[in-house]
This record gives structure tokens, C-alpha cells and sequence, in this order.
């Protein structure tokens, strides 16, 4: 089929490459991700916003319930909610509409409970980049010293510093 291509990676060449490198196997680095991960996931959990569910008021906690991370192949990518882009980078002021009914409607404590309106003239939102907050707090708790220690205990004759 005409534009196709495969491509083909040795994992194997790349695990002796790290070898020589590093001094350990590929699988063991992939552990410290592992471990890091964990790690990083409740201290940005700690560090998220939590605001209020729109249509009781009650406590929320969609985003920080919805952090984590995908472990992949000497990496991990952090993922959770979809609005999550507009807490960390912030918001202009914006118009915001109703998309299936007539009036949005939601909880508002200013208003003091429920709140119905045709359309709102969002304020925007400063930026909330919770992220850093919560990599300052792994790394100022020694969270991340105690991860790496156990990634060069781990070691043990295979090499490392």
C-alpha cells in the first residue's frame, strides 16, 4: 500500500545500550518512573483546587480525583480531567451559554445556593498551576530523595553512582 511504512524497534539493543550507559537494565529505570509516579500523583492530589459540584454545592474534587499518571516506556504523562488546562493556564473574561436548554444553571455561594441565568459574563480565572505546587511539595518533604535511594539500593552490583 502506497504511504506506508513500519517501523521496527529493538527493545533488547536499546536495554544493553542503557546497560553500558547507566549501569542497570531498562526495567529497573522504568521502576524509579514507577515509583516517582506514585509519589508525585498524591502530592498533586494534595495540591489540586477542589471547588464545588455545580448543581448541589457539595464538595467537588472531579480534578483531583482524576489525577494520574500512564506509565510508559521511561516516562510518564499525567492526565485528568479536560477543564484542567483552564485551572493551570487560566482563563480571559468569556460569555458562557447554554448549550442543550434555555438558562445554565448552577451553584453560586455569592448567590448564596442555585443560580439561574440565561447567559454569565465569565470574569476568567488566574492561572493555578497546581502542578508545581505539588512537585515543590514532594521534593521539600524528601519524598523523591526516598524514591531514588530505593532506585540505587536496588541496584546493588549491577553499577550506578
Amino acid at each position: 500500500m502506497s504511504g506506508m511504512f513500519t517501523v521496527t524497534t529493538d527493545f533488547q539493543a536499546f536495554d544493553d545500550l542503557m546497560v553500558r550507559i547507566t549501569g542497570t537494565k531498562v526495567d529497573r529505570l522504568n521502576s524509579l518512573v514507577k515509583d516517582s509516579a506514585e509519589i508525585l500523583t498524591e502530592t498533586l492530589k494534595t495540591e489540586a483546587p477542589v471547588g464545588h459540584d455545580a448543581e448541589t454545592g457539595a464538595a467537588g474534587g472531579r480534578l483531583r480525583d482524576s489525577l494520574m499518571f500512564q506509565i510508559g516506556y521511561l516516562g510518564a504523562t499525567l492526565e485528568g480531567v479536560g477543564y484542567a488546562q483552564f485551572v493551570i493556564t487560566g482563563t480571559r473574561p468569556h460569555v458562557i451559554r447554554p448549550r442543550a436548554s434555555r438558562a445554565l444553571a448552577f451553584y453560586w455561594a455569592r448567590m448564596g445556593g442555585r443560580a439561574v441565568f440565561a447567559k454569565v459574563n465569565h470574569p476568567g480565572t488566574r492561572p493555578n498551576d497546581f502542578r508545581r505546587k505539588g512537585f515543590d511539595l514532594a521534593y521539600d518533604m524528601g519524598l523523591l530523595d526516598e524514591a531514588f535511594s530505593r532506585f540505587w539500593s536496588s541496584l546493588g552490583g549491577e553499577g550506578g553512582a
